[in-house]
């Protein structure tokens, strides 16, 4: 992917399986988010191809959007909602929205369904990203730097989260972090880049 001059990621060649939880790790600037944009079809490649839950990436239909659950660095609500109206509002283009799933994640991430979306600090606009990426029971979760805005209670509390919903609905969930001390007890493999390039794309148990 490339960007003017400037490649983004550059002969990058990976083929991840179901069922993981990957860590996506790497400076910041490295690629990783552009990666996530490429897998959810949000950005196109510049050369070569990308194919996601079968599909290919900048071609995906609405069934396979409706298997993905994307969490961005920046997300982009509607400030004027409450929390439960911006919830029900995305809700109403799934068939297989979880209420009760909602209502939990609700409590356990301590997120006030009356605020206004508007006013919520970082943290809370991040823990309101990933309630509305994983309510509809996702294939494939793709969260972008998901715990840098959390404070550490909301850390653990996700965290947890993260490991319940490979089990509970048997996701391949890809993490991306600049630290690998955040995740490391959560994945199982590991994708490293650095500057655009693949550095290691192994199970974390051999690095």
């Amino acid at each position: 992917k490339r960007y003017g001059k400037n490649a983004a990621l550059n002969d990058l060649s990976i083929d991840l399986s179901e069922g993981q939880i990957v860590g996506l790790i790497g400076q910041n600037g490295s690629g990783k988010t552009t990666l996530l944009d490429i897998i959810a079809g949000t950005a196109l490649p510049s050369s070569g191809t990308a194919t996601t839950l079968g599909c290919e990436s900048g071609r995906l239909d609405e069934t396979a959007l409706g298997k993905m659950g994307v969490v961005f660095q920046e997300n982009r609500f509607l400030g004027w909602m409450r929390v439960e109206q911006h919830l029900a509002y995305f809700g109403s283009f799934y068939a297989n929205w979880d209420r009760q799933r909602e209502a939990t994640l609700l409590q356990e991430l301590d997120l006030d369904p009356k605020a206004k979306v508007g006013h919520l600090s970082g943290g809370d606009s991040q823990k309101l990203g990933i309630i509305t990426a994983v309510c509809h029971h996702p294939r494939l979760l793709l969260l972008d730097e998901p715990l840098s805005a959390l404070d550490p209670l909301a850390r653990e509390s996700v965290l947890q989260l993260i490991v319940r919903l490979r089990d509970e609905d048997r996701s391949t969930i890809i993490v991306s972090s600049h630290t690998l001390s955040d995740i490391e007890r959560l994945v199982t493999w590991v994708v490293c880049l650095n500057e655009g390039l693949l550095c290691a794309n192994a199970a974390l148990t051999t690095l």
